[in-house]
């Protein structure tokens, strides 16, 4: 949309209009030399030929005026076409107010780092708004707004101070985030309005990414300020291409030394011609790539026959590490295209040596298959601790009087298997380590007494309504007759713990259960397995940064034949290795995202600790130092300082055993370079006023030529019918005797 005003608009029109009304005055002294008289009739009587005289003279009179005026018309037309005149078109963004006001809003994100013919859409942007700075439309009050400042401070008013708008040009940097276009123009709006200037304009320095301008048509501050003309200045290239990784996750729940951990790397090509690359994964520092995949990709604008819009594709890659503690992973595409910074991501992890679990039995069984944790030990390490290849999963044993709540810290996930009363403060001590993120299992058998449980796991644990997923209530059935039998009728198979386990539904339906505590009413989506009189067999529950696990049967087969049946192996590595320390940790985050992690139990005071990554002005490596922020059951450590791309590693320098990596990457959605039309651009925008155009010259291009409209050829047509038609008209009017005989009418025939 844009608003038109016309007018007259000439530079040097005082000086030939006034050379036009001089001019004028040369028919007047035309006419004056050139009277007519009245010829002389012979006629006897006078009388007739005055009469005669006097109504030639009034005719003639009206005669010579109508010819005055059309010569004096030709000439004032051509005085006016000598002043070439032009309707101009009105632009509010080149107005001649010497105290304007301007916001430039600068697009940072990174899909301004396209590079066409060695020259990134960003820098383009940057020589844009140094031209509006150096124009003579220049304003007297700006601000720079960068869509991604990062931890640049953002401007707080306009400046007049052109150096440092320059400084600012010069220091912007190019982001790894998504542009907040609309959070940006409301806050430009926002300093125009506090700016005290009569004329206002903003610049809009961008590309056409329509991924840039979502949420741009709600916003309400363009119509607000219709006095306000936008440009929207956004440098495109002829051509891109544009093969990227846009995420990369690792799904292998088994995150221990010796183990195959998977990678599913998304690639997507965003250009517009079919690209066959190869992906690469490289491990911790190595310069070799360990794997190597070849990816053939269809044009973006072609969807794969089957598959999802565009060309996506997910490739999996597997790696086994030799040794446990931080790892680094980076995933990279081969070859050049004009987005550079999308063709690697980065993946930190951290791997186990073993899953430590802690297994607590009420006392040791003088019958080996009938100690409580006889078939859980078995499941979780069927290997045996002294194999030559020990599994993933290290369980060790104790019991009550032996148990020490400060050593909580050491295990992944505990087990209580058939364990009567703990002492309060155990319970207590339990449930902050639950808190803490980590899994508390519990199997119901004949020494759970439901009112202790009752009393130390809910009652005693105020908090999110208790430890216990349900209050336990009586026993129902009878291990001895087993005349009562129920079986599993209902899973959630959405569940992360019995997720793929339980398609088939002879898996758990196998599953026997003779006696069980029952529970009060739960939560339908607490229950992950239900028997078939309704009660619940499975619970879980969340609390605080960890998971309760509640069974209401045992681990042996006392009273269920869980323990001998498919399910169970399976199901009791998934939770052990859901519980896993640090598997389900976000350790990859998106640039600008911040980070946290809970330090707890290992780390129970607050410490200061060592955050090493690329925080340089170049990216260069640089240490700060963080307080953690210690709490009933947590003690986080949070760093927000994570706009620049790369990996980072935090430590306490102190405590050796403590340290971990993380990564930063650019939002996957960035490599999206579908461009909106410029008129949907405008059409979003809203404002009253906006132009969009490639360059700063092209606006001015336009201003200065193809927004007006010459007039002169126009008044140089008419000058010509004019004087065609003035001598028609004059020769119309001269009388029959002032003519030449050729130029008289032949007699009538009618007539003499």
């Amino acid at each position: 949309m844009e608003m038109l005003g016309f007018g007259f608009v000439s530079a040097w029109a005082t000086a030939w209009l006034a050379a036009g009304a001089v001019s004028v005055s040369i028919p007047i002294l035309i006419h004056l030399l050139h009277k007519a008289r009245a010829p002389t009739v012979p006629f006897p009587t006078l009388r007739f030929l005055r009469s005669a005289a006097e109504k030639t003279a009034r005719r003639r009179r009206l005669e010579n005026l109508l010819l005055l005026a059309v010569r004096l018309l030709l000439f004032a037309l051509l005085a006016f076409a000598l002043a070439r005149p032009f309707l101009s078109r009105e632009f509010g963004l080149f107005g001649s107010n010497p105290s304007a006001a301007a916001c430039i809003v600068l697009d940072n994100s990174y899909s301004m780092n396209v590079t066409y013919e060695g020259q990134t859409r960003f820098w383009k942007a940057k020589k844009e708004a140094r031209a509006i700075l150096d124009s003579p439309w220049r304003p007297a009050l700006a601000a720079v707004l960068l869509t991604n400042p990062g931890a640049l401070p953002a401007p707080d008013r306009l400046v007049s101070d052109r150096a440092k708008l320059f400084r600012d040009l010069d220091t912007a940097q190019a982001a790894s985030g998504r542009a907040d276009l609309p959070g940006t123009l409301k806050a430009a709006y926002a300093l125009l309005d506090k700016a005290d200037a009569a004329d206002k304009r903003l610049w809009i320095l961008t590309d056409r990414q329509a991924l840039s301008w979502e949420g741009i048509g709600d916003l309400e501050e363009p119509r607000k300020h219709p006095a306000i003309p936008v440009a929207v200045i956004r440098p495109t290239e002829a051509a891109y291409a544009n093969v990227a990784i846009t995420a990369a996750e690792v799904v292998s729940r088994s995150r221990v030394v010796g183990f195959p951990v998977r990678i599913d790397v998304t690639l997507t090509n965003s250009g517009p011609a079919q690209e066959k690359r190869n992906l690469l994964l490289f491990v911790d520092d190595s310069s070799q790539a360990r794997q190597k995949q070849a990816v053939d990709l269809a044009p973006a604008q072609h969807p794969a026959e089957g598959g999802a819009p565009g060309a996506t594709r997910v490739v999996a890659m597997t790696h086994a590490f030799d040794k446990a503690g931080p790892h680094r992973l980076l995933v990279a595409v081969e070859g050049t295209d004009s987005l550079a910074v999308d063709n690697t991501r980065r993946i930190a992890l951290q791997i186990a040596d073993r899953i430590p679990v802690l297994l607590v039995k009420q006392a040791a069984a003088d019958i080996p298959f009938q100690d409580a944790n006889f078939y859980l030990v078995r499941a979780l390490d069927p290997a045996g601790e002294g194999a030559d290849f020990p599994g993933a999963i290290r369980p060790v044993e104790t019991t009550p009087e032996n148990l020490d709540p400060a050593t909580f810290g050491r295990w992944d996930a505990v087990f209580l298997n058939d364990v009567g009363a703990l002492a309060p403060a155990t319970v207590r001590a339990m449930a902050d380590y639950v808190a803490s993120g980590r899994t508390l299992v519990v199997f119901c058998g004949p020494h759970v007494v439901p009112a202790d449980y009752n009393r130390l796991f809910v009652d005693g644990i105020p908090r999110e309504g208790g430890l216990l997923p349900a209050r336990l209530k009586e026993r129902v059935g009878s291990a001895v007759l087993k005349t009562d039998t129920r079986k599993i009728v209902q899973v959630q198979g959405r569940s992360p713990y019995l997720e793929d386990l339980v398609e088939s539904a002879d898996i758990y339906q196998g599953v026997l259960v003779y006696e069980y505590v029952r529970t009060d009413v739960a939560a339908a989506d607490s229950v992950l397995a239900r028997l078939s009189d309704g009660d619940p067999f499975l619970l879980e529950k969340p609390f605080g940064g960890g998971r309760v696990l509640l069974f209401t049967a045992g681990a042996t087969t006392e009273w269920t034949n869980f323990p001998v049946r498919n399910l169970f192996l399976p199901l009791m590595m998934r939770i052990v290795h859901l519980a896993a320390r640090g598997q389900t940790e976000r350790r990859n985050i998106l640039a600008g995202q911040p980070f946290e992690t809970n330090l707890y139990p290992d780390v129970k005071e607050a410490v200061t600790v060592e955050v090493a990554g690329p925080l340089g002005p170049a990216g260069e490596t640089v240490t700060e130092n963080r307080e953690t922020l210690p709490g009933a059951s947590n003690n986080l450590l949070r760093f927000d300082k994570t706009w620049n791309l790369g990996y980072y590693a935090y430590s306490l320098p102190q405590r050796g055993d403590v340290r971990g990596v993380f990564s930063t990457n650019p939002d996957g959605t960035e490599s999206d370079l579908a461009e909106i039309a410029d008129e949907r651009l405008a059409a979003d925008l809203g404002a009253r006023e906006t132009h969009v155009a490639a360059s700063f010259d092209d606006l001015v291009s336009r201003f200065q030529e193809t927004a007006r409209r010459e007039l002169w050829q126009y008044f140089l047509i008419l000058c010509l019918l004019l004087a065609v038609l003035e001598p028609l008209l004059a020769n119309w009017m001269r009388p029959e005797e002032e003519r030449s005989p050729g130029e008289r009418h032949a007699p009538s025939k009618l007539g003499g």
